[in-house]
């Protein structure tokens, strides 16, 4: 049941967010980004590397290279005045999602929904 619930919590949570046309992780990254620019290794993953280019197509977020060492292979990944104002209203259908979710839970629901999820990250 855990599995299916966070199945349909995501395919919702992508159709809320199909106006900007932003998925779960990209999402997440541009929130991390909006909070402090991210320094993407060299050796990154194939995953990671396809969503910074994604991100970078759209001109919501750009590479820059380390600023205060040439010789690192690393980059810095910024948000743009674009991915700023994408993140303004992603934030807004998220915020608007949520409290649907809310709804659905029932007064308190989510709170204690909360608390049992994290229940379960607690080994025993």
């Amino acid at each position: 049941m855990l599995r299916r619930a966070q199945l349909s919590v995501f395919d919702e949570f992508i159709s809320a967010f199909t106006e900007v046309g932003l998925r779960p992780t990209q999402y997440a990254l541009l929130v991390l980004l909006a909070h402090k620019p991210w320094r993407q290794p060299s050796a990154s993953s194939a995953q990671t590397v396809a969503l910074v280019d994604g991100l970078e197509r759209r001109r919501l977020a750009r590479r820059s290279p380390a600023p205060k060492d040439r010789r690192s292979y690393a980059l810095y990944l910024n948000l743009t005045e674009p991915g700023k104002e994408l993140l303004l209203r992603a934030g807004q259908l998220e915020a608007a999602y949520a409290a649907s979710l809310g709804v659905r839970l029932g007064g308190g629901g989510r709170h204690k929904l909360l608390k049992l999820l994290e229940r379960l990250l607690v080994r025993r």
